[in-house]
């Protein structure tokens, strides 16, 4: 009976509102049957970014490892909540296969975007993120500067500590926290 619930929900996310798919694909998140991954998928191809990104993530809530090949493209993808999203999906999925984008995401000139790759960099290599992450510590924006310093500071990388000190100095008291 749940499988045959979640098959009939599935093929909402191909309806034509866009309201529809979101909410089909928020109901097979939180119907956790992973039958309908593949329906989800199907998702990430949606002409709307909104569809994208809420399939992403809903990817990442089934713990569907097996489609982070398919996710990993929308980390090109031109609407930025869709990077974005695909960043937190892969990071929650631990897809260390997508780590070469992500360090190309932290050039990325839109800086939530930046401050997902730097969280996401984080995330999957600890330390190892070190020497990529401190090169966001100069950053325009103050959110992806602290963010930078906290995961510094965090998994103390070799020479941490000289790169955060010139930051108790930042302008944004948010940086200097």
């Amino acid at each position: 009976e749940a499988t045959s619930a979640a098959s009939g929900i599935a093929g909402l996310v191909r309806d034509a509102d866009l309201e529809v798919r979101l909410e089909a694909l928020v109901a097979l998140r939180d119907l956790k049957n992973r039958d309908v991954i593949p329906a989800v998928m199907a998702a990430l191809g949606d002409r709307e970014p909104q569809v994208r990104c809420a399939a992403a993530m809903t990817l990442s809530w089934l713990n569907a490892r097996e489609a982070s090949p398919r996710i990993a493209p929308l980390l090109a993808d031109p609407d930025e909540s869709v990077r974005s999203a695909a960043l937190d999906a892969l990071s929650y999925l631990r897809a260390k296969e997508a780590i070469p984008a992500f360090r190309r995401l932290l050039d990325d000139p839109t800086p939530a975007v930046r401050l997902k790759a730097v969280q996401a960099m984080s995330n999957l290599l600890g330390r190892e993120a070190g020497a990529d992450v401190a090169k966001r510590l100069k950053d325009d924006d103050p959110a992806v500067r602290g963010a930078a310093a906290h995961a510094t500071a965090l998994f103390q990388s070799e020479g941490a500590l000289d790169r955060i000190v010139p930051l108790l100095r930042d302008p944004v008291d948010t940086v200097r926290r």
